[in-house]
C-alpha cells in the first residue's frame, strides 16, 4: 500500500496554536453554540446555521438548509440519521442491511445499494464537528448529546469539498460549559427497547478549562421474528461514549479536543421478496406469495447465525482564533470504523426449497477502515458583513481493508457449490484549496462566488478466488473437476488513478425587505472515481454535477409565520451507479447522464403562543437522458446461484432510485402552562412518501419497489420547571404502516429491509 506524507497535518495544529497564542491580544465575541441553536424571540425562534463556514441566520443563507435543533431532535425521538427520511425534505435514509450499511440519498442521489461498496465514496457527505466521515460509519451510530444538524442540499463542492454531489449533513455536539450542568435521560417502548443516557459538564478551571462528558447505552428488543429459530430479530445493543476538553488559554483563541467511543452489537433481519423454491423456474421478479402477511408480521427465515460487530474510534481537535481581521481554524481528525459480520444470502426456509433443500447461502464481511485529516481556514470576522470571504486548504489520507469478503453459496456452478474469497486494499490521499467570497454591491444586493480545486490519487490491489465445494462434472468445462477446483483464480490485480476537478459557485441574493430573501444559483460538484472490490475491473470515472437553483425565503407577521421554498435543476455527468452482482457484492459503472428536477417548501408557523406548526414538502422527477447498464432478463427463469445469462439495456427514461416523487412532514404541537410551574404539551408528525424504485433497471417489476407509504406518531409531555424535569409518552407508527425501506439483490434475488412496527413507550428527562 502506498503512503504520502500529510503536507498540513504534521504542522498545521501545532503551527495554528503558536500563532494563536502570539497574536491574542484584545477581547473577542464568546464561540458559537452550535449550528442549530435558536435565540428566544417573539413568534418564531431565531436559527443560527454554519452552512457557509460561519454563524449565520438561517433566513440569510442562500443555500437550501434543513436545522434540526437538540429540542427538535429529542421532541421527534430522532436517535440516528435513518430517523430523518421525510423530516428533511427529499431526505431517504433506511434502516441497515448489514455491516453498518445505511446509505443516505438526497434529492434522488444515494444509491439503493450504496452500503454494499467498501471502497468507494458517498455522494452524501457527513461532517461531524467539522469533520469528514469517509464510511457510512456515522449512519447507524446513535446520536448522542447532540446540538443540532444541518442538512444542506445540492451539491457542495465549494465550502465542503469532494463527495458531496448530492449535499451535506452537518453535525454538531454539546460542547463543555463554563457553569455545572447535566442532563439525563432514560426510556423504554413496547418492543423492548431501552436506551440512557448522561451528560454532565463544568469547569475544571474557570473560564480557562471546561470539561463535558456524555454517554449511551441502547438495548434493542428486535422486532419480527426468524420463523426457523423462534428467535427475535433486528436486537443487539450498543455503546457510546465521548469526551470533550475545552480550552481558552485567552480571551480570542479556543481549543477544543473530542473523542468518542462507539461498539455495536446488532443482529439485522434481510426480509425475502420473491419466490424462492430452489428449482431451475424460480424468477426475482415474482414475489412471494405470502408477501404481504410476512411483511406485515415481520416473518424472516434466515438458516445462519447472522450478525453484525461495527466499532468506531475517533479524535478531533479544533482551533479557533479570533482577531479583529480575520478568524483562523484548525479542524484535525483521525476516525477508525472496523466492522465483523456474516449475512444469510437466500432468507428461506429449507421446507420452502422444494428444487434444493440443502441449500446454504451466506455472505461474511471484515472491514477495516481509517482516517486522518487536516483542514486550515481562514475567514473574515464575525462581525464584518458587506464583504465577507473564506479560504482554506484541506488533506485526508484513508487506508481500507476488506480483508476478506466471504460469499459462500452451495447451490453455485452447476450445484457443485462455490466458496468465494476477496482481498482488496486501498489507500487514497485527497487535496484541495478552496475560496469563496460575497460582496454586497449595492444595498440588499449581494454576490457571493467561490471555487474548489480537488486532487485525488488512489491506489488499489485485489486479489480473488473461488473454489469448488463439491468435484463433479463441469459443463463449462466438459469434464470433471474435484473438491476445491478453482473456478476463478486470477492474479493480483494491481492499479493507481489520479483525479483532479475544478469546482465552483456562483450565487445573487436580494434581500427584498429584512424578513425576505430571494437568491439564484450555480454550483458544481465532484465525487471522486476509484476501483471496484467486487471485479477485477477498470477504475470507475468521477462523477459531477452542474446545479441551478433559485428560491425564496420570507417570515411574515412578526414572525409568526416562515415559508421558504425553491426549485431546482440538475445535470448529472458518468452519475455513479451501484450495480449489483448476481453472483454477490455490488460493482459501480458510469452512467453516461441524468437530470433531475425539483422543488421543495418548508413552512413553520406559530399563531398563537404555544400552538406550532410544521410542514415540508418536496418534489423530485428524475430521469436518465443517457446510459446502458446490465440487466437480469425479465423472462429469465432459473436457480438460486446459477449462473445467469446478463443483457445490456438502454435506462433512459427510468427514474433514478431511492427517489420518491413526493415527500412530506407534518408536525403539530400545543404546550400551554400548568399550576406549580409545569406544562403539559401535545403533538403530532407525519411522514409520507409515493413510490421508491431500488434499481435503475428492471423497473416493471414489483420486487424491486416500494408503494407509497405514512407514517404517524404523537407524544404528550409533562414538564416541571421550566423543563428541568419531563415525562414523555409516545406513540411512533401508531397506524402500523409496514414497507420496505431498502432491497437490494443477493444471488440476483431481492432481499429488503424492513421499518419499525408501531411502538409506544415513556421517556424520561432530568437537566440540572
Amino acid at each position: 500500500m502506498v503512503a504520502i506524507k500529510n503536507p498540513l497535518l504534521g504542522g498545521g495544529i501545532v503551527a495554528f496554536l503558536l500563532t494563536g497564542a502570539a497574536m491574542a491580544q484584545a477581547p473577542a465575541s464568546p464561540a458559537g453554540s452550535g449550528p442549530a441553536s435558536a435565540e428566544a424571540q417573539t413568534g418564531l425562534s431565531e436559527v443560527i446555521v454554519t452552512a457557509q463556514k460561519r454563524p449565520e441566520r438561517l433566513q440569510d443563507v442562500p443555500i437550501s438548509v434543513s436545522a434540526l435543533s437538540s429540542t427538535a431532535l429529542a421532541t421527534q425521538n430522532v436517535h440516528s440519521l435513518q430517523d430523518l427520511t421525510a423530516r428533511v425534505p427529499s431526505f431517504v435514509s433506511t434502516t441497515s442491511a448489514g455491516y453498518g450499511g445505511a446509505p443516505l440519498s438526497i434529492r434522488g442521489i444515494g444509491g439503493a445499494n450504496g452500503g454494499g461498496e467498501f471502497l468507494s465514496d458517498e455522494p452524501v457527505a457527513v461532517y461531524i464537528d467539522g469533520v469528514y466521515v469517509a464510511r457510512l460509519s456515522a449512519a447507524t451510530s446513535d446520536l448522542v448529546d447532540l446540538d443540532g444538524i444541518e442538512v444542506l442540499r445540492g451539491p457542495q463542492g465549494s465550502l465542503y469539498g469532494r463527495n458531496a454531489t448530492a449535499g451535506a449533513l452537518v453535525i454538531s455536539t454539546k460542547r463543555p460549559t463554563n457553569d455545572f450542568t447535566a442532563e439525563a435521560e432514560a426510556g423504554g417502548d413496547t418492543l423492548k427497547d431501552g436506551r440512557a443516557s448522561l451528560a454532565v459538564s463544568g469547569p475544571i478551571v474557570k473560564d480557562k478549562v471546561l470539561v463535558r462528558i456524555a454517554g449511551a447505552y441502547s438495548s434493542l428488543g428486535g422486532f419480527g421474528q426468524n420463523v426457523l429459530s423462534g428467535k427475535p430479530v433486528n436486537d443487539g445493543h450498543d455503546v457510546t461514549l465521548r469526551g470533550a476538553l475545552r480550552l481558552l488559554p485567552t480571551e480570542r483563541l479556543t481549543i477544543d479536543m473530542i473523542g468518542e467511543y462507539f461498539d455495536q452489537h446488532f443482529q439485522p433481519g434481510l426480509f425475502r421478496v420473491a419466490n424462492l423454491t430452489g428449482g431451475t423456474a424460480d424468477s426475482p421478479f415474482i414475489l412471494r406469495p405470502d408477501f404481504q402477511s410476512a411483511l406485515n408480521n415481520s416473518h424472516y427465515e434466515a438458516s445462519e447465525q447472522v450478525f453484525n460487530h461495527i466499532h468506531t474510534d475517533a479524535f478531533t481537535v479544533l482551533g479557533e482564533l479570533r482577531e479583529d481581521a480575520f478568524t483562523v481554524n484548525s479542524i484535525t481528525g483521525y476516525r477508525t470504523f472496523n466492522v465483523d459480520g456474516l449475512a444469510d444470502s437466500d432468507n428461506a426456509a429449507p421446507s420452502a426449497l422444494t428444487g434444493y433443500p440443502a441449500l446454504r447461502s451466506y455472505n461474511a464481511a471484515h472491514l477495516r477502515n481509517s482516517q486522518t485529516s487536516q483542514e486550515l481556514r481562514i475567514s473574515s470576522p464575525a462581525s464584518q458583513k458587506s464583504f465577507t470571504w473564506t479560504a482554506g486548504l484541506y488533506y485526508i489520507h484513508e487506508i481500507n481493508a476488506v480483508d476478506p469478503f466471504e460469499i459462500y453459496n452451495n447451490a453455485a456452478y452447476f450445484k457443485l457449490g462455490t466458496d468465494a474469497t476477496f482481498h482488496a486494499f486501498q489507500t487514497a490521499d485527497a487535496a484541495s484549496a478552496y475560496g469563496d467570497a460575497s460582496y454586497e454591491v449595492v444595498k440588499g444586493l449581494t454576490v457571493r462566488v467561490g471555487g474548489r480545486y480537488s486532487w485525488d490519487e488512489k491506489t488499489f490491489n485485489d486479489t480473488q478466488r473461488v473454489v469448488t465445494l463439491l468435484g463433479g462434472f463441469s459443463p463449462a468445462l466438459g469434464r470433471a473437476v474435484t473438491a476445491g477446483f478453482a473456478v476463478t483464480a486470477p492474479p493480483t490485480y494491481f492499479n493507481k488513478a489520479d483525479f483532479h476537478n475544478l469546482s465552483g459557485r456562483a450565487v445573487a441574493d436580494y434581500k427584498v425587505t429584512k424578513d425576505i430573501l430571494a437568491y439564484a444559483s450555480f454550483s458544481q460538484g465532484f465525487k471522486s472515481g476509484g476501483f471496484n472490490a467486487f471485479g477485477l475491473t477498470p477504475a470507475f470515472q468521477p462523477e459531477t454535477i452542474d446545479a441551478y437553483e433559485t428560491g425564496l425565503k420570507t417570515q411574515f407577521w412578526d414572525r409568526r409565520l416562515r415559508i421558504n421554498g425553491d426549485v431546482f435543476f440538475y445535470n448529472y455527468n458518468n452519475l455513479q451507479v451501484r450495480l449489483p452482482v448476481p453472483t454477490g457484492g455490488v460493482n459501480i459503472q458510469n452512467a453516461a447522464s441524468a437530470q433531475v428536477k425539483g422543488a421543495e417548501l418548508e413552512t413553520a408557523f406559530t399563531p398563537l403562543t404555544g400552538l406550532n406548526f410544521g410542514l415540508n414538502v418536496s418534489y423530485l422527477d428524475t430521469r436518465f437522458t443517457q446510459g446502458a447498464l446490465p440487466e437480469v432478463p425479465p423472462s429469465a427463469r432459473f436457480s438460486f446461484g446459477a449462473n445467469i445469462p446478463l443483457q445490456t439495456v438502454s435506462i433512459v427514461g427510468n427514474t433514478m432510485s431511492r427517489a420518491p416523487k413526493w415527500q412530506l412532514g407534518l408536525t403539530a404541537d400545543y404546550q400551554r402552562p400548568l399550576m406549580d410551574d409545569a406544562t403539559i404539551a401535545f403533538g403530532m408528525s407525519y411522514r409520507y412518501q409515493t413510490k421508491e424504485y431500488f434499481l435503475e433497471t428492471n423497473q416493471d417489476s414489483p420486487t424491486f419497489q416500494t408503494g407509497a407509504w405514512g407514517e404517524l406518531g404523537l407524544h404528550a409531555t409533562w414538564a416541571k420547571a421550566g423543563g428541568r424535569f419531563s415525562v414523555t409518552l409516545f406513540g411512533e407508527n401508531v397506524l402500523n404502516n409496514r414497507h420496505l425501506t431498502q432491497v437490494s439483490p443477493l444471488s440476483a434475488f431481492p432481499e429488503g429491509t424492513l421499518n419499525l412496527p408501531s411502538r409506544f413507550g415513556v421517556r424520561t428527562s432530568a437537566k440540572f
